[in-house]
């Protein structure tokens, strides 16, 4: 047959022993202090955007996703940047995702320099974050933090916690991790409740936090 190859597929199967890992990963700068086994699913992924209504229409026209949870300059109770009062003024908007969720984000202003570099606003638009929740997030931070992707800055809202780590280098994008809870849970719920009703119709609801 024309064009045909008879080297081995790109994505043939690995037999037992075929490959060592530790010969897989010889350029790697650095690996994880500890290494845990089941992680933690993927909650979401991030993207910021430079407009929320238009990114959202794009999502939906390409994934058939919605509708998406409108939140207007979130307003945190804390925000701290290496251990510092800082600024964050951002809107998001989630939408069911398949088996998880994702996040739009237009970042409104961000305060100190370092802060706004940080959460990717001297970046383009694109993926901004990988978020998943844990039951006990300071332990989590610390693995992190250990295996080289340091603590950027930690933020609440309500009973919602989480934890911003740079992963920038590595996997070109931050590490968000949350404190797993009810009220998290409940909220993301409700999205997936609006999701299984959605008519098609009006892609932005919004929300109140």
């Amino acid at each position: 047959m024309a064009g045909h190859s008879s080297s081995p597929s790109l994505f043939r199967p690995l037999s037992g022993g075929e490959h060592n890992q530790d010969d897989m990963m010889t350029d790697s700068p650095r690996r994880p202090a500890k290494v845990r086994s089941p992680g933690p699913p993927i909650h979401h992924l991030g993207f910021r955007v430079e407009d929320l209504g238009s990114a959202a229409s794009q999502f939906a026209a390409a994934f058939g996703i919605g509708p998406f949870l409108l939140l207007d300059h979130v307003k945190f109770d804390t925000v701290l940047f290496e251990g510092a009062p800082a600024f964050f003024d951002h809107s998001a908007a989630f939408a069911a995702w398949g088996d998880m969720f994702v996040e739009l984000q237009q970042i409104h202003g961000a305060s100190p320099a370092a802060l706004a570099d940080a959460v990717g606003c001297l970046r383009p638009p694109g993926l901004n974050h990988i978020a998943y929740a844990v039951d006990e997030p300071t332990m989590e931070s610390s693995r992190l933090a250990e295996g080289g992707l340091s603590l950027l800055f930690h933020a609440t809202v309500g009973a919602v916690e989480l934890t911003w780590h740079d992963a920038w280098g590595d996997l070109g994008c931050g590490l968000e991790v949350h404190r797993a809870s009810t009220d998290l849970a409940e909220f993301f719920e409700s999205i997936r409740d609006a999701a299984r009703r959605w008519d098609g119709q009006r892609l932005l609801l919004r929300g109140d936090r």
